[in-house]
Formats: structure tokens, sequence, C-alpha cells
């Protein structure tokens, strides 16, 4: 049995379904909570046809649509309806054997393996962060407690995969896969510590196992759950209450790793556009800088060009113009014409010379 995938579509798909079908029909297409469509489409500012619209629709009479304003790409998601469980069916379905069975769920039967060789881990898995298909539930019991144990895995496996979840694993731990997260899971025998009658170097207290198993689940850092016998209910009288427990968090983990996902994205769409608008300004400001580069360049090369004007008219007026003279001042046109930024003549000698070194000499 596979999991549904719910509801996942961008805002304006969203809006196109909403006046093109009502809720209830949406819905139930796409097995998802018809409060929790209809609060999603209120959070996203999603208009909603008001009511008669679908009878006017119905009779070909005019409607008036209401446009979809905002961002039409931002991605919706909405987690589809937790199977449903009969609690008297799951008292039955759910009774665990009082003898282990000869066929075991795989896990389970890995798992007994792992039990009888001694809690030594299979060498089939090696690093950490990897996961896989096949391997075993970190169990952790008195020898006697064993049996139990592999009895109530037995039918929670069995069940849990019957409702669509399935199992990965590292080397040290097994994760049951809901809603696509992990919930690492392990099973141990409570113990007790007694004082010892003579206390030694190796301690004053001796744990005592106490027959009483706890059934733990946990999902990332600080969110976890943990089930255990007591006085008065057993584990196996708890099974139908913990699956119910166990869909009611992967909701809300679910939902909340929905929300996360959404930040996330918001939060990188936006550095996305603090960078572009940072490297436009350093751009801009680049491309500025040079334009007043130019600019002085250009005003220098005006107090440049009255310099040789004069100069040259000078020696005209005395008529003491030399060919060296005459030279210097062609010269001196051709590298002012070269400097400035509105001529910007090509030069051969001066052709891997900046022209702004020669402004720090005005």
């Amino acid at each position: 049995m596979e999991e549904k995938a719910g509801l996942q579509c961008s805002r304006k798909e969203l809006y196109d379904k909403v006046w093109n079908k009502p809720l209830t029909k949406i819905a139930k297409e796409y097995d998802i909570s018809y409060s929790k469509l209809r609060e999603t489409c209120k959070t996203q500012n999603i208009p909603l046809p008001p009511n008669g619209y679908w009878m006017k629709l119905k009779y070909a009479k005019p409607t008036n649509q209401k446009p979809l304003i905002g961002n039409h790409k931002a991605e919706i998601r909405i987690a589809p309806n937790l199977p449903k469980l009969d609690k008297n069916k799951l008292l039955e379905k759910l009774k665990v054997p009082k003898k282990l069975p000869k066929k075991l769920d795989p896990i389970v039967a890995a798992t007994k393996t792992y039990l009888e060789n001694g809690n030594k881990p299979p060498r089939t898995i090696h690093a950490y962060m990897e996961r896989n298909d096949h391997g075993t539930i970190s169990c952790s019991v008195n020898k006697t407690q064993e049996s139990r144990a592999l009895r109530l895995l037995n039918t929670l496996v069995l069940e849990l995969k019957a409702l669509g979840y399935n199992f990965k694993f590292n080397y040290y731990s097994c994760f049951l896969i809901m809603k696509g997260l992990e919930f690492e899971m392990s099973i141990r025998e409570k113990y007790k510590r007694v004082p010892r009658e003579k206390p030694s170097w190796e301690g004053q207290t001796d744990l005592i196992p106490t027959g009483f198993l706890l059934i733990h689940f946990k999902h990332r850092y600080s969110s976890e759950r943990v089930f255990h016998d007591t006085k008065t209910i057993t584990l196996e009288e708890r099974l139908p209450r913990i699956l119910q427990i166990l869909q009611n968090w992967s909701e809300k983990e679910y939902a909340e790793h929905l929300q996360h996902l959404e930040w996330s994205k918001a939060q990188e769409e936006k550095e996305k556009q603090e960078k572009l608008f940072r490297e436009k300004r350093d751009h801009e400001v680049e491309r500025f800088e040079e334009f007043i580069k130019q600019s002085n360049r250009w005003e220098f090369v005006q107090r440049l060009r009255v310099f040789v004007k004069e100069y040259e008219n000078k020696l005209a007026n005395i008529d003491t113009l030399t060919s060296d003279q005459q030279d210097f001042i062609d010269f001196a046109k051709r590298k002012i014409d070269w400097l400035d930024p509105t001529v910007s003549i090509e030069d051969e000698l001066f052709e891997d010379v900046n022209p702004n070194r020669f402004l720090d000499q005005k």
C-alpha cells in the first residue's frame, strides 16, 4: 500500500482548481482534509467562490470571479488524510501471539538473528549516514524477554507496513519512514538500580531487569515518543493507541516540515534577491566611478588643450617656433587626443597604459 502524495501545486494552479470545482470534490480527489484545504486558501490569500456560485454556473447565469493577486508560482503542499483506524478491527488484528510465529517479517527475522549472534551488528551495513533497505531494529532486552519483544515487533512492523509505511536502516539504527520523514525506532527493557550489598570499585549499584518493555521513537533531536508497560496496561494492549499516536505525530511533523520548506524557500529567494541587489548596486557604483574618472579626464584634457594652444600661440607670436618645438606640440596633441575620453584615439606605445594614472599628476 503506497502513501498518497496529497495536493502539491502552485498558488495559481490551486486558484484555478477552486474556481473550477467545489472544495469538497477537490478534497476527495486528492484525499485531503476539506477544512485544511479551505484554511490553506485563506492563509495563501486565494479567493474562493461565493455562496451560490456553483448554482449560477449550473444554470449559465453570470458570475463574478475574483482575480488572484500576488505571487502565482508559490508552491503549496497539503498532506493527505491519515488512514482511518478502526479500533475494534485493530484490537483483533493487532493481537500479539503468545508464541513466536515461524514466519516472521524479514526485519524481525534479521533482528532475531542479531540477538542470537550476541548483538553484533551485521557487517553489510557500514557508513552511519547511509540508508539501506535491509537491517535490524535495535533491541536491548533480557534473554527472558527476547521472545516477547520479537512478537511485539513483528505485530507492529506488519501493521505499519500494511498502513503504507516502510523502513530504512544504517549501521546502528532502524528508521520508520512516515510521510518521507525518519523516525528512529528501538525497543528495550526497563532496568532499575539496586544498591549492592558489597560496593566495589566497579560501582555501588546493579541494574536489574524489570520485565517492563519500552518502545522508543525519535524524530530529529528533541521530538520523541516513548511507550512502555505499566502495572495495569501492557504494550500489547496499547498497540492500537500507539499506531494512532504515531500517525498524529507524523502528521504534525510533516506539517512543520512543509512550513520549514516554505520558510527555507522564502529565505533562499530573499538571499538570492539580496545578492542580485548587491551585485547590481556594485556594478552601478563601478560604472558611475568610471564615469566620474572619465569626467575628470575630460576636464583635465581641457586644461591641457588650453595650455598647448597658449604655448603654440606664444611661440608663433614671437616667431621663434622651432621644428623641435613643433614636434613637441604635435606630440602633446596626439597624447591629449589619446587621453580624451570623447576621442580616445589609439596609441601603439600607450596601449597598455592606464589613462587614469595621469590624473594623479594634476
